[in-house]
C-alpha cells in the first residue's frame, strides 16, 4: 500500500514538471532577419527581447576567405555561420577575446548566400535572452603566414 502511494506521488510530480520544462524551451523568440552585410562593412545593431538573435546574409564564392567579428560591451557574444541550406558550418563563442566572437579566417566551401546569426551565448545555449548593443564586421580574411624555422647547416667534420 505504501509503495503504491509513493509511485502515485512520483507520477503526479512528473506530470507537473514536464509542462514546465517544455514551456521554458518554447518561450525563446526565433532569430529575426536583419538584412544584408557586405564585405568590408561594420554594422552597429542591438539585440532586444523581441529580437534576441539577428540574421544577416551575404553572398560568397567558393574559396573566399572571410573574417567575421562580433563585439559587445553588454553581453557575451556568439556567432554562427550557416550555409545556403541552413546547416551550421562554423560557430564561435570567445575567439576574438574578452567574450567577443570571431569566425575566421574562414574559407567558404561553395558559391551561395550565407547567413550570419549574431546572438548572445546565453540565447545560443537556450537559457534565456540577453539584450544590448553590438558591432558586427565582415572583412576579407587573410591567412597569417607561419614562420618556418630554418636549421643552420651542421658543421662538417674536418681531418686534423
Amino acid at each position: 500500500m505504501r509503495l503504491s502511494k509513493i509511485i502515485l506521488f512520483l507520477a503526479l510530480c512528473s506530470l507537473l514538471v514536464t509542462p514546465l520544462v517544455g514551456a521554458a524551451q518554447d518561450t525563446l523568440p526565433e532569430p529575426v532577419a536583419a538584412g544584408e552585410i557586405a564585405l568590408g562593412e561594420i554594422i552597429d545593431a542591438e539585440l532586444t527581447a523581441d529580437a534576441p538573435a539577428l540574421e544577416f546574409t551575404f553572398d560568397g564564392e567558393a574559396d573566399d576567405l572571410i573574417d567575421l567579428t562580433m563585439t559587445s560591451l553588454d553581453f557575451d557574444t556568439y556567432l554562427v555561420l550557416l550555409d545556403e541550406d541552413g546547416a551550421v558550418i562554423a560557430e564561435d563563442d570567445d575567439g576574438a577575446g574578452n567574450l567577443n566572437s570571431r569566425i575566421g579566417p574562414f574559407e567558404l566551401p561553395a558559391d551561395g548566400t550565407y547567413t550570419v546569426v549574431a546572438q548572445s551565448f546565453v540565447y545560443n545555449s537556450g537559457r534565456g535572452v540577453l539584450t544590448g548593443e553590438f558591432m558586427l564586421s565582415l572583412q576579407a580574411g587573410t591567412f597569417e603566414p607561419t614562420a618556418t624555422p630554418t636549421l643552420a647547416p651542421s658543421p662538417t667534420p674536418s681531418a686534423t
